[in-house]
Parts: structure tokens; sequence; C-alpha cells
């Protein structure tokens, strides 16, 4: 709690600082950068939530696949495709990628 209000504290100080010293630098380049700001954050905005959807998307697949990986290739998941006698179906689950007989 008290990491945050600090680091809050500060930015909002960064921020009053920051807004000054560019207010005294040139006033009207402070404001054309406070009328430029809008016009990229809405599409950057976008564009962050669809490279959210599709990383999480990446990362459910790339789960679904190890899973698959390990709950088959595993120690306890091969001693149990011997133990139902299941090898062929594995086989053509996990084809060989050197082998055209396995595609």
């Amino acid at each position: 709690m008290t990491n945050t209000v600090t680091t809050l504290v500060s930015n909002v100080a960064l921020v009053v600082v920051l807004l000054v010293a560019k207010l005294a630098m040139d006033w009207r380049l402070t404001l054309l950068s406070f009328v430029v700001f809008p016009v990229f954050f809405v599409p950057l905005h976008r564009f962050g939530r669809t490279l959210c959807q599709v990383t999480r998307s990446q990362m459910e697949q790339n789960a679904a696949m190890r899973a698959q990986l390990t709950a088959t290739l595993g120690v306890s998941g091969v001693l149990l495709v011997k133990l139902l006698g299941r090898q062929q179906d594995e086989l053509w689950a996990f084809p060989c990628p050197c082998c055209p007989l396995c595609w």
C-alpha cells in the first residue's frame, strides 16, 4: 500500500513538473502536444486490445498443446498408452516429421 501511494505521488509530481517546464519553454508546443496526443492514443489503445486478445489466444493454444504433450509423452502417459495398448493411435496423433509414411 505505501509503495503504491509513494509511486502515485511521485508520478503526479513528475507530470506537474514536466508540464510546468513545457509551458515555460513554449506554450504553443505544449498545447499542440495535448491536441495531438488523443490522435495517437485511440489507435494505439485499439491495437493494444487486439494484441492482448491475440496473445491470450496464443497462450491458451500453447497451454493446450503443452498439456497434451505432457499427458501423452511424459513417463506416466507413455506407461498408460502401453498399458492400454494404444501405441498405433498415438503414432497417428504425433507424426514423425522426417517420415512420409507418418504423414
